[in-house]
């Protein structure tokens, strides 16, 4: 299925015209020549490949750290795509000079992906804290300095922004003015406001064989299917009314990722740890794009959400064109990656009752 796809990558505005599966690394390095994006692992584990994507909400722009390499093109569509490349300007930032200060870089492949996701962090935080900052780079990994002096960089970075940004209220031009990023990011919500205006849906679609939502599995295990096949994709725009609560009942839309659920204040409200047992789920990145459907419909014995569902009794809403159906979680399962799903059901919401204490 091919697509014709407008977004904004650093301060360019792209136009282009391919399959929806063809990854964003891809396209960012054989198409733009952005070599900064590395391909490393091309499974989600390095983070050599990260990216920014900037989602238009209301009149600001929210970040988020992804993977390039399990990004396909088509949710690039109205988004802002940042690579390290529209990052650098003619001198070192306060995160590249910390690194440099501290030997937090060796061979150098993967301070890209360093430096994007500390980037994505001072973006979408007002306070900065060490524990968070360094959970923004659990999803990169350095072969080479055993990642203490990376620590130590990042350390330095919290310490000396915390007292250059005390006095500033507005996040964004205040990481202008410390050099952390470019002045053109101001421009980027009226921008990303236009596209959006004017974007007009060019598929070439014929009946789908794969439905995606974050596809951060399915872009490991079968990328080379996906480049060969339609696809329609499900995946959510905005997170925070993904969870919602319906008389006695806590819903969630099965497109809410992983990082919309551990976020959303009606979780935090009834399970107040859930915020530090997501962080053993995968890394940052990852946990920006995987769904909670996509984490139940792949059956993995070890699949980390559909155990906290599990134990809350949940039931699952599943819908075709012809009907709704209700079934309980704990019986949807009927064997190693075997469901009580037809194939033309799609998950749609989770329920569970709201706990009384």
């Amino acid at each position: 299925m091919f697509k014709t796809i407008t977004f904004i990558c650093n301060q360019k505005k792209i136009e282009a015209t391919l399959h929806s599966a063809t990854t964003v690394l891809d396209y960012l390095r054989k198409h733009q020549h952005l070599t900064g994006t590395k391909e490393g692992c091309r499974e989600g584990d390095c983070g050599a490949c990260t990216v920014l994507v900037g989602t238009l909400s209301g009149k600001k722009v929210k970040y988020q750290n992804v993977n390039s390499c399990l990004l396909p093109i088509a949710q690039a569509e109205g988004k802002h795509i940042v690579t390290i490349e529209g990052l650098n300007s003619s001198d070192l930032s306060i995160i590249q000079q910390s690194f440099v200060d501290e030997g937090g870089t060796q061979c150098g492949f993967c301070t890209p992906g360093f430096i994007v996701s500390l980037t994505g962090y001072l973006l979408s935080s007002n306070n900065y804290n060490l524990d968070d900052a360094v959970d923004s780079i659990g999803g990169n990994v350095c072969r080479c300095t055993g990642h203490t002096t990376i620590k130590r960089a990042v350390d330095k970075i919290i310490n000396e922004l915390s007292v250059k940004n005390s006095a500033d209220s507005n996040n964004l031009s205040s990481l202008i003015n410390l050099g952390i990023i470019p002045k053109y990011f101001e421009e980027i919500p009226k921008q990303l406001t236009e596209i959006k205006k004017k974007i007009i849906s060019l598929e070439y679609e014929q009946r789908a064989d794969f439905l995606i939502a974050g596809g951060t599995d399915l872009f490991v295990q079968r990328e080379d299917d996906l480049l060969k096949s339609n696809i329609k994709f499900f995946f959510g725009e905005n997170g925070a009314d993904r969870i919602w609560i319906d008389g006695n009942q806590c819903c969630i839309d099965a497109r809410a990722t992983v990082s919309n659920f551990g976020d959303s204040e009606i979780i935090q409200k009834y399970f107040p740890e859930m915020t530090n047992f997501i962080r053993l789920f995968g890394s940052l990145p990852i946990r920006n794009r995987a769904t909670i459907g996509g984490n139940i419909i792949n059956a993995s014995p070890i699949g980390d959400m559909t155990i906290i569902l599990l134990a809350l009794n949940s039931t699952l809403h599943l819908q075709n064109n012809k009907a709704t159906r209700q079934v309980s979680l704990k019986d949807f399962f009927k064997g190693y990656k075997t469901l009580d799903k037809k194939e033309d059901e799609i998950l749609t919401k989770i329920t569970f009752d709201i706990p009384k204490q």
